[in-house]
């Protein structure tokens, strides 16, 4: 039974402008969201309610910067009377914003509980309280910055000690050339959005958004050799389900993603679903290792 029902074929959700401040209270002005799309899906795997939000902010957000909003919700509605207002359902949510432009999509997920359902009509509204978070890698830090990147002309003031104990292309940089030589060091295979990413991987708040941009990260988390954007990257493929088996499968093979590889044999269920993967034309590509494994998991169900 779908946990959540829809009376009619579109909602109407009612609220005002949404503000937030960074934390650390620097900046002088306000982040308004001006613009909101809320799509619900419900996951045949898990009883999460998906909420999709897309959001733009009045003032453009720098290309060196990672964001990120936390907080609350609850979602409420009118009595029957009119004059009463309750709370159906509430939750908490932890999104990344990513980087510029300031226009983004980002995810909340509500957890249902075992037996709960919600219905969901034209007198539902939503009531949000969030923070907003970031990290502003434009300015020079005392006694922390001592590396300058410059991506396509824009710089990321950073920390040698930071980037090389857990990027393998820096730790080679910082070893191989004398400290005054990687005081400026200039990136030209990656754009600003997909590094700012890739350190956002390893700030420890940050959520980064990897349902749009997994494929292009997987390449930079090999060229740069993070393994922390690796296994963000293989913990989201772990629960997407938008990827068929055999997807998931050569993803895992090339990467080395061995939870990825046993979750994806193990879910095949039948000798049936194993027949239909050995005729995909993809299947004959898989390396023989791969091939023995799926041949092993058939013998399971004879």
């Amino acid at each position: 039974m779908n946990p959540i029902v829809f009376n009619g074929n579109k909602l109407r959700w009612k609220f005002g402008n949404i503000w937030g401040l960074s934390k650390e209270g620097f900046m002088s002005e306000k982040f308004k969201i001006g613009h909101i799309d809320w799509i619900i899906n419900i996951s045949h795997q898990y009883d999460y309610m998906m909420i999709d939000l897309k959001c733009t902010s009045e003032n453009e957000m720098e290309k060196n910067w990672i964001c990120e909003m936390s907080g609350k919700f609850r979602l409420l509605k009118h009595s029957g009377d009119g004059k009463h207002i309750i709370t159906i359902s509430r939750g908490c949510y932890h999104a990344g914003l990513g980087t510029s432009p300031s226009a983004r999509v980002i995810k909340w997920y509500y957890l249902l509980l075992k037996n709960e359902s919600l219905i969901l009509d034209d007198q539902v509204y939503v009531e949000i309280d969030f923070n907003f978070n970031y990290y502003d890698f434009s300015k020079h830090i005392e006694n922390i910055t001592d590396m300058i990147v410059t991506v396509n002309d824009t710089e990321f003031h950073l920390n040698k000690w930071a980037l090389g104990s857990r990027s393998k292309y820096f730790q080679d940089l910082i070893i191989n050339n004398l400290p005054g030589e990687t005081k400026n060091v200039k990136l030209e295979n990656i754009t600003e959005h997909h590094f700012c990413l890739m350190l956002a991987s390893f700030y420890p708040f940050f959520e980064t958004n990897l349902e749009l941009y997994y494929p292009d990260l997987l390449e930079v988390a090999e060229f740069y050799g993070v393994p922390s954007l690796h296994q963000k990257i293989e913990q989201y493929l772990l629960v997407d389900t938008e990827l068929n088996v055999i997807e998931k499968i050569k993803y895992a093979e090339k990467y080395g993603y061995e939870n990825l590889m046993e979750q994806s044999i193990d879910s095949l269920k039948t000798g049936l679903e194993i027949k239909f993967l050995q005729a995909d034309r993809e299947f004959m590509a898989l390396k023989d290792t791969t091939k023995l494994r799926i041949m092993n998991r058939l013998l399971d169900f004879v």
